[in-house]
């Protein structure tokens, strides 16, 4: 028995394509100034090179492994997104590409604008302006005189001032600075702050008195000077709590502040806050007052005009149709643009000086839809609410004549006036742009909506005692009357 010799065909492997794995970065990583490239590769026959593409350009390429690379991103834009890729070869000339990955560049913003407060001899309060983007944390440091900086402190990325326990000594220059944090990445630093600005002083409130009982208006609220303080927030609620601010001026340089519109019969709660340079604040104790009923006489001043003002049943009212704004002629139609557009009826001036400014429903209400807003009314005063109206005429036993000035009227429908509430028959601008009703009809706005093309109104007639109570388009122009808040 003899081993004769194999003649047939050898088996040819087949071509293996190489197999390549991104080990870093993953899929969508982002990266904030650089990031470590590695991906292994390997083929039956041996991989003669790999190359890194970075938008489709070969940026990095090995010959022998380890297949490694820093890639830095330090000048790219914030946000920028990149696409990346590997190609392996091997010595067939089999390439194998990986799926394209990508790569989001993101920048750690620098904080701005510190500044640091003294609160006392132990304790700085930092404020600044962050740029939180992927920050984590701010870093504080500190250092005297001409000495090296030191951490002093840090606080989460989500806050913008913090307190820090920090002993001061006498004749020593102290200088702050910070910087945002992510892990072992840092931004630029701030700005550099050596000034450090006191608190305010405390001070205190002294007119009106805690506690007391004021009537009339204007009430004018005083306080002492804050040394330290360059200028001053006034606040008023109607709870201790101030959980909702009824009134608020900010930016006062005089310490004292007129207000004109606060209501009769009510407790309010009053305290002011006083601002240093840098907007550190000191802020006073809370006083209380009183606000007694108002008598409801006198008169209102209001761009350029006055007018009289008469209480019927527990309502105050102005005692005139409105005549404020710009007039147009009736075939415009106003718009929204800052300036208070009325009618004059046959587009005569001089029937605004007798009988008042026509408005549509939405110049009258400033262009709101909510019932009882202030409108075109001056400051204290509110465009009626269908209830009020009803209240209104409730007082006059729904009797028309009690509201029609003394000659307004004929027969049924004369006027007696014996209200105060003078209403003259100014008729109305139809919405077509024409104008009627003049000493037939007079028409008044509530600021009660009935549905999207159409608002509540009351209506008083020339020859009968009835109030009508009833809807219209908004584009009719009617009069408008105020009651106080």
């Amino acid at each position: 028995m003899s081993c004769k010799e194999d003649t047939s065909n050898p088996v040819t492997p087949t071509p293996e394509e190489p197999v390549i794995k991104v080990i870093s970065p993953t899929s969508t990583t982002e990266i904030i100034d650089s990031v470590m490239v590695e991906v292994e590769a390997t083929d039956n026959k041996g991989v003669t090179k790999v190359e890194f593409y970075v938008d489709n350009v070969i940026l990095k390429t090995w010959t022998v492994p380890p297949y490694e690379y820093l890639w830095k991103l330090t000048n790219q834009e914030d946000s920028s997104k990149h696409s990346i890729y590997f190609k392996a070869y091997d010595a067939d000339g089999n390439i194998t590409t990986t799926e394209i990955l990508f790569a989001i560049v993101r920048r750690m913003k620098t904080p701005n604008e510190l500044n640091v407060i003294k609160i006392n001899e132990t304790e700085v309060w930092l404020k600044w302006k962050g740029n939180r983007n992927i920050a984590e944390k701010y870093e504080f440091e500190a250092k005297a005189n001409e000495g090296i900086y030191e951490v002093i402190g840090e606080t989460g990325a989500e806050n913008d001032s913090v307190r820090i326990l920090w002993q001061h000594l006498y004749d020593t220059k102290y200088s702050f600075r910070m910087r945002a944090k992510k892990g072992n990445y840092y931004s630029n630093y701030s700005n550099v702050v050596s000034n450090i600005y006191l608190l305010p002083k405390d001070f205190t409130l002294t007119k009106p008195i805690n506690g007391s009982s004021i009537t009339g208006r204007p009430i004018v609220f005083e306080w002492n000077q804050s040394m330290g303080a360059v200028n001053y927030a006034l606040q008023i609620a109607k709870s201790s709590n101030f959980d909702t601010i009824y009134y608020q001026k900010s930016g006062l340089t005089a310490t004292s502040d007129t207000v004109e519109t606060l209501k009769g019969n009510t407790k309010y709660y009053w305290k002011v806050q006083g601002y240093n340079r840098v907007n550190g604040e000191t802020t006073s104790d809370i006083w209380e007052v009183n606000i007694e009923a108002y008598a409801c006489n006198g008169v209102v001043e209001y761009e350029g005009k006055i007018y009289g003002m008469v209480k019927i049943g527990e309502q105050c009212w102005i005692k005139e149709n409105l005549n404020v704004g710009t007039r147009i002629n009736g075939a415009a139609n106003p718009s929204n643009n800052g300036t208070v557009e009325k009618y004059c009826y046959n587009d005569n001036e001089a029937n605004c000086n007798t009988y008042g400014g026509l408005y549509t429903w939405n110049e009258a209400m400033g262009y709101s839809t909510t019932a009882g807003v202030r409108g075109i009314c001056p400051e204290g005063w509110h465009i009626p609410t269908n209830a009020e109206f009803q209240t209104l005429a409730s007082s006059v036993s729904n009797n028309s004549n009690a509201l029609k000035a003394v000659g307004q009227g004929t027969g049924s429908g004369a006027g007696t006036n014996t209200s105060g509430f003078s209403a003259l028959l100014a008729g109305y601008r139809y919405y077509g742009g024409y104008f009627v009703s003049l000493s037939d009809f007079a028409y008044f706005w509530s600021s009660t909506e009935y549905s999207s093309p159409y608002a509540r109104f009351i209506g008083l007639d020339y020859n009968g005692a009835n109030i009508t109570f009833n809807y219209y388009y908004k584009e009719f122009g009617f009069s408008v009357r105020c009651v106080e808040d």
